[in-house]
């Protein structure tokens, strides 16, 4: 697994693996690619977001579609999320808490 923040970075990080793992010479041996082109494709390579999601989908199980949420999105759902908590007036020692 090869994780990086752009898919771009990803598959340039990907190469420099394989590069790594089975050197390039003047006379590539029919063998030794071989065995690059089976380790590229069980290679996976991608963005910290892609795979989160890919493992979310395979072992979660959760009835409404899973997405990505933009910061911004993200932050606004956190912020109702918390107002409703502090206006419940449940835990009234955790919101005291949270005020100081």
């Amino acid at each position: 697994v090869i994780l990086s923040l752009t898919n771009r970075d990803a598959e340039r990080l990907k190469t420099r693996a394989l590069d790594y793992l089975f050197p390039t010479a003047q006379h590539i041996d029919p063998g030794t690619q071989s065995w690059r082109n089976q380790t590229s494709q069980q290679l996976w390579s991608g963005t910290m977001h892609a795979f989160s999601l890919a493992i979310i989908h395979k072992y979660g199980s959760s009835v409404a579609p899973l997405r990505v949420l933009p910061a911004r999105e993200m932050r606004n759902r956190v912020s109702a999320s918390l107002r409703t908590l502090l206006n419940d007036g449940t835990s009234s020692q955790w919101q005291r808490g949270l005020r100081e």
